[in-house]
């Protein structure tokens, strides 16, 4: 009965082909999960939730072609992990050892496993409860926090509202981290300027972080719970931080060349400043 309710009310609601093309495409690709997704345009069906309902399918209209990698054997193995890692860290500095060895024995011992990762479309398994999280809090930070309330809605669309960054899977995050960072607005001395916010929540990131090029966590819990990974980790940490708080950050890619061992892409975070101009930064990690 509240299926058939839900499928009404949105019939009312984007009747008349009022869905954007690439959200039709996103419902026809979610398949049996697409009730998920309608839940999510039944929630903001009142007038008031105009905004939210926009925010909703920008969000959804991008998800055809996006994944994440799921492999729940490596999942087990950096669980037991992180839960012996304290002990490990403390043996390690014991011996004068140098800590990232910890993760370099971690990868070297399971790295077929580690190497098994399968993609799952974002769109067969995302909640409602996530996208309905996510936009009700991104929402509360672009309105409250002081250097957020001024953006347009186009720089709050591409640089708070996202629920996840590249191929990290799909996870409830905002109020976590919210409560974890709101002290910025206590610590901060110009309440107008996210770049000033963002080097404050910076400087405790990393001291949290340790660097190591040869782990690379699948989603951003692993990412908490092991407390290290390469530079992509550091960059995905920090964007999931800052924009719970409204500060605007993407992450951006470098290609170096010549200095062993980061031959390749490095990644790094770039900041919107209160003149809408781009500064780079590195997330998470001390250079």
């Amino acid at each position: 009965m509240r299926n058939i309710l839900i499928t009404i009310l949105l019939f009312g609601l984007f009747s008349c082909s009022k869905y954007p093309a690439n959200v039709k495409l996103a419902l026809k690709q979610a398949g049996s999960n697409r009730e998920e997704l309608e839940k999510v345009f039944a929630h903001y069906s009142k007038p008031m939730d105009k905004l939210k309902l926009k925010a909703a399918c920008d969000l959804i209209g991008t998800m055809p072609g996006k994944y994440h990698f799921d492999n729940p054997e490596s999942d087990s193995i950096i669980n037991e992990f992180c839960k012996t890692l304290p002990v490990l860290k403390k043996k390690y500095l014991e011996r004068n050892q140098p800590i990232t060895e910890i993760y370099t024995k971690l990868v070297k011992d399971n790295v077929d496993i580690f190497n098994q990762n399968n993609p799952i479309p974002d769109l067969s398994v995302i909640s409602s409860e996530i996208l309905i999280e996510n936009i009700d809090m991104a929402f509360y930070v672009w309105e409250n926090m002081p250097w957020a309330k001024n953006l347009s809605y186009e720089y709050f669309r591409d640089y708070i509202l996202p629920f996840k960054t590249g191929h990290t899977k799909p996870e409830l995050w905002r109020k976590k981290f919210f409560n974890q960072y709101k002290w910025v607005l206590d610590s901060i001395s110009d309440e107008s300027d996210p770049v000033e916010a963002c080097t404050l929540i910076n400087d405790e990131l990393k001291s949290n972080f340790t660097l190591n090029i040869h782990t690379n966590p699948n989603n951003l819990s692993q990412i908490i719970n092991i407390q290290g990974g390469n530079c992509e980790a550091s960059s995905i940490l920090a964007l999931y931080a800052m924009r719970a708080v409204g500060i605007p950050v993407h992450i951006t890619s470098t290609l170096i060349s010549g200095f062993p061992p980061f031959t390749g892409r490095h990644s790094e975070n770039i900041v919107l400043t209160k003149d809408l101009k781009f500064i780079r930064f590195q997330g998470s990690l001390v250079i």
